[in-house]
């Protein structure tokens, strides 16, 4: 390194204990050739090192001047750390939020200092960064990971002058914004800046070129009275010959505060989608302007604030002109994704002999001109013969289900549009619910030969479905009335500090719920409930002093406390706990408030279940909440299945082995070959109204057929919970080889083989 200017900026919070940082020290002393400034005045050189205040002017005008920066935890919100040579010390003190905020910069600064590389390895694994970070030039380990100090002096903090070319992305939403990107004429002459107030997906930055930085955007802090001025200008011209220079000047001194240290020498602005960054960012006097991205912004485009900013921003220089983007045929299929938008007004069904009659009044809004003749309705993936109406202000969705279709639908269905033009490109848009802040609406609900139900609802990301469903026992009135008046009850007393425990359906007790159920009771506490039918044939074999704190599911006292309940244990999702598919909002809205505290017992063993696929979208963490979530895993391997495919932070992760498995012995003599198979979700409404006709039945004949006619009487197929009410209520060959209402572990402890497909029960076994 040169002599000239060479100024470290030491800013930690931790010194007394952190010898690292002590030789760091040292090291910059002796050598004579640093101005050495710090935030932190406890350290022993005091005349060598000099103190700075953070926040204040003079830090500021250091930072921008330091070539080498050292931190441990703390980060300021407005540091900069583009062609630094950062070098991150780690900090056993410093708290996990911290630690986030430090990496959401880092992870794209120009470079990364760790003092070894155990300590880069161990701090980026644990967090899953590091397999993003060696992959691009922010991790480089033979240049960037310091073995030795002497080390420093060798690495140049400053390449070579090469023009600075400004990018500006709003949040990257989806693919065709992400090819956007990827097709800007990127060249080897220029260092580019990728400046987004938003980086949540990274699955783009693997494929920009080396020479690409991203840069972040802090929310911009404006004035009570500037967003009153901006709010104006936004609804009329009137004032702008008033208002412009002013709000230009605050415009300038945002931009300035988020730049202060880094200069530009061209700019674009490839996808603006947010309120003020444009206005912000034409204040400049070297932005260029990429005119033709509305289909990649969609419904931005048409609001109150872009037509503002289209107004604002007519110095923009010549249009970019990007090369052709070459979209698969699918990505044609959605290309209008963005584009158009379907929201529900008011939805029925009537009834009409054997058909249903479903009636969707709704609004489209977007940037497509299309008639409304070229939509195509389809319910998931089959195309549905339908009548859309133009009614002046909304439009009117009619089209029919027979019973016989119904019984076939699986549980949920989604419906919406498919429009393509004559070019391919098309979208595949679903009905959203206007009525975004009241949650959990639903039609009335229709039966079916008094077995099974359907009804329209509102879907957790806002999406018209239709359920199709077996009647709950809570779908009566009288039993509605009593969850209602239990919930108003709730409301009213004082709350008490209880513990609910259950397993599936709120029907069995034989899984881990009843280990610690039981083990709770033995240590004393009063609190601790479980519910439990008063049909289950497990009541036979409960010992009388955990009677007492058995609930009854259905009864009042059951409403009662699941309402006052904020501590719920159960091998089931918390739906189960009451009934499952509920349409009661307020029973929605207690299973789905994150002010419960969970601990997931688990049913069986997870490892091989893909736990990041929408299947399973509701066994993930919640975190952002006042309660506390908890999982409870077999082994560190299965832990890290949680922690890595399921997104679960390491502290939410019991490792503790399943309580249900401190029972489990297999008898000396046992002699049975048990089938059981798991569900299929698809085919659970079909089996309610005929079992043989499902493929579950079908495998099951042709295991019983493999089977030699010698071990007949060892034979034994236990169904799945969920399809129970299907099979013993039907008439069929197989059902001599099947038990109900019988405990899985009773039945393993007597079992020489299992047949299963994929149902963690082999674990168990």
């Amino acid at each position: 390194m040169e002599n000239q200017s060479q100024y470290v900026l030491l800013d930690v919070s931790v010194q007394d204990n952190h010898h690292i940082l002590k030789e760091f020290i040292c090291f910059f002393l002796q050598s004579r050739q640093y101005h050495l400034y710090t935030t932190n005045i406890d350290f022993d050189d005091k005349e060598s090192l000099k103190f700075i205040k953070r926040g204040t002017s003079e830090y500021d005008a250091i930072l921008s001047k330091s070539h080498i920066i050292i931190i441990d935890s703390y980060l300021p919100i407005d540091f900069k750390y583009i062609n630094k040579t950062i070098i991150f010390l780690p900090n056993p003190l410093f708290d996990y939020e911290h630690y986030i905020q430090i990496q959401k910069t880092l992870r794209f600064s120009s470079y990364n200092l760790f003092h070894n590389d155990k300590d880069a390895e161990q701090i980026l694994k644990k967090y899953g960064l590091f397999g993003l970070l060696q992959n691009k030039n922010f991790l480089y380990k033979e240049n960037l990971i310091f073995t030795s100090l002497q080390d420093i002096n060798k690495y140049p903090y400053n390449e070579e002058k090469k023009k600075n070319i400004f990018l500006f992305a709003s949040k990257i939403t989806n693919i065709f914004q992400e090819k956007l990107l990827l097709s800007f004429p990127f060249t080897d002459e220029n260092r580019y800046y990728l400046v987004s107030p938003s980086m949540d997906n990274y699955r783009y930055v693997e494929s920009l070129p080396e020479n690409v930085f991203y840069v972040p955007y802090p929310k911009s802090r404006f004035k009570k009275s500037e967003r009153i001025i901006i709010k104006i200008l936004e609804k009329t011209t009137f004032f702008d010959s008033l208002f412009f220079k002013k709000i230009k000047k605050s415009y300038n001194r945002e931009l300035n505060k988020k730049f202060k240290s880094l200069s530009f020498n061209e700019g674009v602005i490839l996808l603006d989608g947010t309120h003020y960054a444009s206005q912000e960012l034409v204040s400049g006097k070297y932005f260029v302007y990429q005119v033709d991205y509305s289909f990649y912004l969609g419904q931005k485009m048409i609001t109150k604030w872009m037509e503002y900013k289209k107004r604002y921003t007519k110095n923009y220089i010549h249009p970019v002109q990007l090369p052709e983007i070459h979209l698969s045929d699918e990505e044609k299929n959605n290309f209008y994704n963005v584009s158009i938008q379907f929201t529900r007004v008011y939805s029925l069904i009537k009834k009409n002999n054997n058909n249903n009659i479903i009636i969707i009044y709704f609004k489209m809004k977007g940037l497509l001109n299309i008639n409304v003749s070229q939509l195509q309705l389809f319910i998931n993936d089959c195309f549905k013969d339908s009548k859309i109406t133009n009614l002046g202000f909304v439009y009117k969705l009619e089209f029919s289900l027979s019973n016989e279709e119904i019984e076939k639908l699986p549980t949920q269905n989604k419906i919406h549009f498919v429009f393509k033009d004559n070019h391919g490109y098309g979208f595949n848009k679903s009905i959203k619910y206007t009525e975004r802040a009241k949650k959990y609406l639903s039609s009335k609900k229709r039966n079916i030969e008094g077995k099974i139900c359907f009804y329209l609802r509102q879907s957790q990301a806002n999406n018209l479905y239709i359920t199709v469903r077996k009647r709950n026992y809570t779908d009566s009135f009288l039993q509605d009335f009593k969850i209602n008046c239990a919930w108003i009850i709730s409301c009213l007393i004082k709350k008490k500090d209880i513990t609910l425990l259950f397993e599936k359906e709120s029907s069995r007790y034989e899984e881990s719920a009843s280990v610690v159920y039981e083990t709770l009771i033995d240590q004393g506490h009063k609190n601790v409930y479980f519910i439990l039918d008063k049909n289950s044939p497990d009541l036979l074999h409960i010992k009388d002093k955990y009677k007492a704190n058995i609930i009854y599911k259905y009864t009042f006292k059951h409403y009662l406390y699941f309402f006052m309940c904020t501590t719920f244990l159960g091998t089931e999702l918390l739906t189960h706990v009451l009934e499952l598919r509920n349409i009661n909002k307020h029973v929605l809205k207690k299973v789905d408030s994150l002010d419960n505290d969970y601990v997931f017992l688990q049913h069986g063993v997870m490892y091989m279940i893909s736990l990041d696929s929408d299947s399973r979208k509701y066994f993930q963490p919640r975190c952002d909440g006042k309660g506390k979530y908890r999982v409870v895993t077999s082994s560190l391997m299965e832990a890290n299945h949680f922690i890595e495919l399921g997104g679960y932070p390491p502290e939410q992760v019991i490792v503790c082995g399943l309580p249900k498995y401190d029972r489990n012995i297999l008898y000396f003599h046992a002699d049975k070959i048990v089938i059981m198979l798991t569900w299929r979700i698809w085919e659970y409404n079909q089996a309610m109204i005929d079992f043989t006709a499902t493929a579950y039945y079908k495998m099951l004949l042709r295991i019983i057929e493999g089977i030699d006619k010698v071990y007949e009487d060892k034979i034994i197929i236990l169904p799945h919970p969920l399809l129970y009410s299907a099979a013993k209520n039907s008439e069929f060959e197989l059902k001599k080889y099947m038990q109900f209402n019988v405990k899985y572990d009773e039945i393993l402890r007597d079992t020489k083989v299992l047949i299963t497909d994929y149902s963690s029960i082999a674990y168990d076994a």
